[in-house]
């Protein structure tokens, strides 16, 4: 990047780590180096330590809420290209001459894979907005209600609330409840 005062150097952030002594390693082509880091307490008076522990715990959790959303909706992308595969080759053993649907060779099939995707596109609505949506959608998909407890507890130093821990319960239940 650049600004005003000459080139600088964009680094994403990290996670955040509780006070301690870290092995830091660094590998670039056939160079690695490692060294030891010291984090030290932060003195403006952050949150104690327990606190922290408690928030990092709260964030794994939400993690592998996180983790099993997009597991979830990485199986119903390979089941919508599974069922656009087999449309296709139900598709080319169809007549081009044929001049109504009911003709189709395979048409129990064509029928059985409409009826499917249609089941598909209601279990995906569940887990999230249309891509073609318009506006501001409401909170009522499984990925918004995963997805914003990690933004509430990320947004602060302090630790977990009761209201933290109740949006990550409800995060839990819908996920849950979704995936049965």
């Amino acid at each position: 990047g650049r600004n005003d005062h000459g080139p600088t150097l964009e680094l994403g952030g990290g996670p955040e780590v509780l006070p301690g002594t870290y092995r830091v390693k660094i590998a670039l082509g056939e160079h690695a180096a490692s060294a030891d880091v010291v984090v030290l307490e932060d003195p403006r008076g952050a949150p104690s330590r327990e606190d922290r522990l408690a928030k990092a715990a709260l964030m794994d959790e939400i993690s592998g809420l996180r983790e099993s959303f997009e597991a979830a909706m990485a199986r119903v992308a390979r089941v919508r290209a599974d069922l656009d595969a087999i449309s296709t080759l139900a598709d080319r053993a169809k007549d081009p001459e044929a001049k109504k649907d009911a003709d189709h060779p395979h048409k129990e099939l064509v029928d059985a894979i409409e009826a499917a995707t249609k089941k598909l596109d209601e279990v995906a609505g569940r887990f999230e907005h249309p891509g073609d949506a318009k506006g501001i959608q409401p909170d009522n998909t499984v990925g918004s209600k995963v997805g914003t407890p990690g933004w509430h507890v990320g947004s602060s130093w302090d630790a977990p609330t009761e209201a933290n821990r109740k949006a990550v319960a409800v995060a839990e239940q819908a996920l849950t409840e979704a995936l049965a």
